[in-house]
C-alpha cells in the first residue's frame, strides 16, 4: 500500500504539473510580433488566462514588484502582463504544494523522510519560475548577440546608401527576423507613436534587452546622433568590432569542448572499457571456483 501512495501521488503531482505547463506554454507562444489586439483576443480565449487573472485579483502582485516583472518578461521577450505571469506563478506554486502534500502524505510513518522530502520539493518549486525566466532570457539573448554583427552591416550599408537612421532600422527589419529584429520593430513604434526621439527608443532598448555588446552599439550611436559625426562610419566600425568579438566567443566555446566531453567520455567510454577489460577475467574467476567446489 506505501509503494501504491508513492506511485499514485507522483502520477498525480506530474499529472497537475503537466496541466499547468501545457497551458503556460500556450501563453508564452504568444509573440510580440503580433499585433496588440490579436494578442488580447488569444489571451483572453484562454481558459488558463481568466484562471490566471482571477488569482491575481485574489492575491495581487506588489506594485515594488511590479517594474521588475516587466523588466523581465521583456528581456525574456514574453508580451505577457506581469499580474498573469504572477497569477500563473501562484498557480505552479498551488500544484507544487498540492503534490508535495501527497508525496509527504504517502511518508506518514517517517517523520524525518517527510520533512527531508518537503524541503526536496520547496527548494525545487520555489525558484522554478525565475529559472524559466532566466533561462528564456539567456536564449534570446545568445540569439540577439549573434544576428547583431550582420544587422549592424546592413546598417552600415544602408546608411551609406543615403537612407536616413530611421529607414534604415526599417529595412532590417524587413530583411530579417528573430529577437533582434522584434527589438527594432519595438523602437520604430516607440518612434512613431509614442514619440521618442531615436536616441531615447534605442537607449529603451538596451535598457529591456540589457546586453552588453548592445548597449555599446547604442551608445555609440547616441554619440555620434549628438555630436553630428557620421553615423555611417560608428555603424561600420561597431559591426567589425561585433564580428571580431562574436568570432572570439565562438573559439571560446571550441576551446572548452575538450574539457567539458572529459566527463562524458569518462562516465561511458570509460565505463565500457573497464567492463570489457574485466568481464573476461572474472568469468575465468567464476568458472575456475565452480570446478573447484565441484
Amino acid at each position: 500500500m506505501h509503494t501504491i501512495a508513492v506511485f499514485s501521488a507522483i502520477i498525480a503531482g506530474c499529472f497537475a504539473g503537466l496541466l499547468v505547463v501545457v497551458s503556460l506554454t500556450k501563453l508564452l507562444g504568444i509573440k510580440p510580433t503580433r499585433s496588440h489586439a490579436q494578442v488580447r483576443l488569444n489571451e483572453k480565449a484562454s481558459p488558463f488566462y481568466q484562471l490566471a487573472k482571477s488569482v491575481n485579483s485574489v492575491v495581487p502582485l506588489p506594485q515594488t514588484l511590479m517594474m521588475r516583472t516587466r523588466l523581465l518578461l521583456s528581456r525574456a521577450g514574453l508580451d505577457i502582463a506581469p499580474g498573469l505571469w504572477h497569477g500563473a506563478s501562484i498557480l505552479f506554486y498551488a500544484s507544487a504544494a498540492l503534490v508535495t502534500v501527497m508525496l509527504i502524505s504517502s511518508f506518514s510513518s517517517d517523520a524525518k523522510m517527510r520533512l527531508l522530502l518537503g524541503t526536496c520539493l520547496a527548494a525545487i518549486s520555489l525558484p522554478m519560475p525565475r529559472l524559466l525566466l532566466a533561462m528564456l532570457a539567456s536564449r534570446r539573448a545568445a540569439k540577439i548577440k549573434a544576428a547583431l554583427p550582420l544587422a549592424l552591416d546592413l546598417l552600415a550599408v544602408s546608411v551609406e546608401g543615403g537612407l536616413t537612421m530611421s529607414r534604415a532600422i526599417t529595412l532590417v527589419c524587413e530583411k530579417s527576423s528573430g529577437p533582434l529584429a522584434e527589438e527594432f520593430k519595438l523602437v520604430m513604434r516607440d518612434i512613431r507613436y509614442l514619440g521618442f526621439t531615436l536616441s531615447q527608443a534605442l537607449s529603451a532598448m538596451a535598457e529591456r534587452c540589457h546586453i552588453e555588446e548592445l548597449t555599446m552599439f547604442v551608445a555609440a550611436v547616441s554619440a555620434s546622433l549628438a555630436a553630428g559625426a557620421p553615423v555611417a562610419t560608428t555603424l561600420k566600425v561597431q559591426s567589425e568590432v561585433m564580428f571580431n568579438r562574436h568570432c572570439q566567443e565562438l573559439e571560446e566555446r571550441v576551446n572548452k569542448m575538450p574539457a567539458q566531453m572529459v566527463i562524458p567520455i569518462g562516465l561511458f567510454m570509460l565505463a565500457a572499457v573497464i567492463i570489457a577489460a574485466v568481464a573476461p577475467i572474472a568469468i575465468n574467476i567464476l568458472a575456475s571456483m565452480q570446478v573447484t567446489a565441484a
